[in-house]
């Protein structure tokens, strides 16, 4: 069964900016570590 890119793309892509927005959140609420960690892990997946 072929990869369908796209899918998995956008798979990685939605995955990355649900991260920056939770990481966004969690600043705002001064939680400055698990922010930067969430940071990171969207990051990683947009790459």
């Amino acid at each position: 069964m072929p990869i369908d890119i796209a899918q998995q793309v956008a798979y990685w892509r939605t995955g990355a900016i649900e991260d920056c927005v939770a990481a966004g959140d969690l600043l705002d609420k001064r939680h400055f570590r698990m922010a930067l960690f969430t940071a990171h892990l969207s990051i990683e997946k947009m790459l």
